[in-house]
């Protein structure tokens, strides 16, 4: 039997970062106490003093960062100073490594000033107290999965920020009562529904606002990404990482469909070109479940056949190009409303698997569903070639309900335009 080196390596490092961090990371309980007893007010008024605010942006991923245009917006504005800090979630090293390499290639291409690890390979920070930071926003609000030199309580003297990475579909309690969402000075709620959940959950909350989800700015601003072939439908299939049993989350039907995807990029060699995008996290949790040479060798197999793509970058250009969508997904639900193409849901179980918002709800009633491979193939033939498509109404109903489309000016210029009037009047 082989030996796996790089999964070995893993096991390795989690063993050993693991103790490190019980030692190191302080409790959720702590970091909640040590910001509600902070004088928030005195930081706000010593922001307020300086010419411009030095706002922190903690990346983990390229497919995950949603800040783009406010980034891009703050970039443009004298009165800010962002900087993009590149902060992969602890995983096998070989993907850490991967979302490195991207998060840098993205930013020389946007020309994104921003600060890489110390050490990558045992996953050490800078030291973030040089760069003097007013504001940061991070890509996800949970407990310890940023590198201890960029985790919450080095940001006591600063205003912290979060809005979702995808839409809150699921109306589970993580994602609304996180430590993140606790300490932070402002919570952006992507839609109407969400703040609402968030209140079920704490109705004390005074940091929730809603003014749209920059996902959306970057939709609309994104160029097409060119692919597939001449003639051919295009079908992205978007894959959850959910596929260990007893994660905490089971929306995955990859192992179920996996070889069948592969059959039908095949089978309609010249009527359909499909790209495969996967959830930035499925590939450390295919190398726990298969052994990285099999991974490998499947993400592989989609770059080589002549119809079909690996798209491992943010989803937007690809969606703005595409012609439908298969996923499991469930943040997927309401981004795929921006383009009105028709979009089929996988689910083994016959339905959506998590407690859902109203918005989620009725996402889920405007996609097409597939218990099934036979289903899934149907979908190909009689809605995507066959051109058969009765849920267009739905859809369009769906976008006009719950996708927050600010008049005049984008979501990113609103929350600039909040964040600079909130230090300037906050007493």
């Amino acid at each position: 039997m082989s030996i796996d080196f790089d999964l070995l390596l893993y096991n390795t490092l989690r063993r050993v970062l693991g103790h490190v961090k019980r030692l190191n990371y302080p409790s959720d309980s702590s970091i909640i106490d040590s910001f509600s007893q902070r004088d928030e007010l005195s930081i706000i008024r010593r922001i307020r003093q300086k010419g411009s605010i030095n706002v922190a942006f903690f990346c983990m991923s390229v497919s995950l960062w949603k800040y783009e245009t406010l980034f891009h917006q703050m970039l443009k504005d004298a009165r800010f100073n962002p900087i993009f800090i590149i902060s992969p979630k602890l995983d096998i090293y070989k993907a850490m490594k991967k979302e490195i390499r991207m998060m840098k290639e993205y930013c020389d291409l946007k020309h994104f000033p921003y600060v890489d690890l110390k050490n990558s390979f045992f996953y050490v920070g800078q030291d973030i107290s040089k760069y003097n930071i007013d504001i940061a926003f991070y890509t996800q609000p949970y407990s310890r999965i940023s590198c201890r030199e960029y985790y919450y309580d080095r940001m006591i003297n600063s205003l912290l920020c979060y809005t979702p990475y995808g839409y809150l579909i699921s109306k589970m309690k993580h994602n609304y009562v996180a430590v993140l969402n606790k300490i932070a000075w402002k919570n952006y709620m992507p839609t109407h529904v969400s703040k609402e959940i968030a209140l079920s959950f704490d109705p004390t909350y005074k940091n929730l606002y809603e003014f749209g989800f920059l996902g959306y700015d970057m939709y609309k601003n994104c160029d097409a990404y060119k692919w597939g072939k001449e003639g051919t439908k295009r079908i992205i299939w978007a894959p959850h990482y959910s596929v260990q049993a007893g994660g905490w989350i089971q929306l995955s039907s990859f192992l179920h469909i996996c070889d069948f995807m592969i059959q039908m990029v095949r089978k309609y060699e010249n009527k359909v070109s499909f790209a495969f995008k996967p959830h930035p996290y499925l590939y450390p949790s295919l190398c726990k479940q298969w052994g990285r040479k099999r991974t490998d060798d499947y993400y592989r197999l989609w770059d080589s056949m002549p119809n079909s793509i690996l798209y491992t970058r943010g989803s937007y250009p690809l969606m703005k190009s595409s012609d439908a969508l298969i996923h499991d997904c469930a943040s997927f639900l309401l981004d795929y409303m921006y383009t009105q193409n028709p979009c089929l849901y996988v689910s083994l179980s016959g339905h959506l698997n998590v407690d859902t918002g109203q918005d989620g709800i009725d996402a889920y009633e405007a996609h097409y569903h597939a218990q099934s491979k036979e289903e899934i193939e149907s979908f190909i033939d009689e809605v995507i070639l066959g051109n058969n498509d009765t849920l267009i109404d739905k859809r369009r109903k769906v976008l006009n309900d719950h996708i927050i489309m600010p008049e005049n000016q984008s979501t990113a210029q609103v929350i600039t335009e909040d964040i600079w009037d909130s230090i300037n009047t906050q007493e």
